[in-house]
């Protein structure tokens, strides 16, 4: 069990070391459109490519090798470091999207000895992400990366590693502790927990178990023909706990929370809107209740009752 802990850290480490950080706040109440339908056509297509590789390479045979489906959508949905899908996001130009600066982001009064770990990421180009807008939030692009590829390290360590759910959601509370939240860039996003959980429902719903791969919500195959059956709607995972303006983050310094605070205030003195978080105080029972007996995994523990 230790060698397989380890070898965990390894695998997740692997992609947290290039975790980035995104403002859930400055652009709130911009009118920009939702991302979300490009965003679904975007993995659709990449899963239909998925499945027309496999049946153009199919020949004479008859089986469907689920495995090897899993390694395509792999190829398509997922990269270690910055995630395909958080980086599609990140360099569309068609995509709706807020266009941030640090300089002038949720970080600005914050001072140096405290978001200099952000900045560094910032300076080699993986420090800061942009949000998309959905349905009033404010999503972070690295939300996806968190999505598809935690979620799918979720996935393994349950179906593959004979973890239980709860103790992979306790490894990845361990890691947003340290390698890929407090520890580097100062902050503990309960958001990111949120998605890698979400994240995990897709893989499981996407590819099955591997014992009952016809379980799969989205995939059929039948004498070595595949069929994207139904269309992902991203809609059915993308939630409120998503957005850290309602998942309220925690911060490794009491500095570095006061600077954030006090950029809070001046965006609601400055809009007469609000700002802090949760911003939607009304749609925190719908958060909590959408992930029942593992909420206290995924939801900052203020919001809870």
């Amino acid at each position: 069990m230790k060698i397989i802990f380890s070898i965990t850290i390894i695998l997740f480490s692997s992609q947290l070391l290039f975790a980035a950080e995104t403002d859930g706040y400055s652009s709130r109440y911009q009118p920009i459109e939702s991302a979300l339908p490009d965003l679904n056509f975007e993995v659709n297509r990449r899963i239909k490519h998925a499945i027309d590789s496999l049946n153009g390479e199919r020949g004479i045979s008859l089986e469907c090798d689920w495995d090897n489906l899993a390694s395509l959508l792999g190829d398509q949905l997922r990269r270690p470091f910055l995630g395909k899908i958080e980086s599609f996001i990140t360099s569309s130009k068609d995509l709706p999207k807020s266009k941030i600066d640090f300089d002038h982001s949720i970080y600005e009064n914050v001072p140096l000895l405290h978001s200099f770990p952000i900045q560094v990421g910032l300076w080699l180009g993986i420090g800061f992400t942009v949000p998309i807008h959905h349905k009033g939030l404010l999503i972070g692009a690295d939300k996806f990366g968190h999505f598809f590829d935690e979620g799918h390290y979720y996935y393994l360590l349950v179906h593959y590693w004979d973890f239980t759910f709860s103790k992979a959601l306790d490894l990845g509370e361990l890691l947003e502790y340290s390698f890929e939240g407090k520890l580097l860039g100062g902050v503990y996003s309960y958001a990111d927990l949120a998605a890698n959980y979400d994240g995990y429902r897709f893989w499981l719903d996407l590819l099955g178990s591997p014992k009952k791969k016809i379980s799969s919500k989205y995939i059929s195959c039948a004498k070595g023909n595949w069929k994207l059956s139904k269309s992902i709607d991203l809609d059915t995972y993308v939630s409120a706990s998503w957005d850290e303006g309602m998942n309220c983050n925690e911060y490794r310094s009491s500095g570095m929370k006061e600077g954030i605070d006090k950029s809070v205030r001046i965006l609601e003195k400055r809009d007469k809107r609000r700002y802090r978080c949760p911003v939607y105080p009304e749609r925190v029972p719908g958060m909590i209740s959408a992930y029942g007996e593992y909420s206290s995994h995924v939801i900052n523990p203020t919001l809870l009752p």
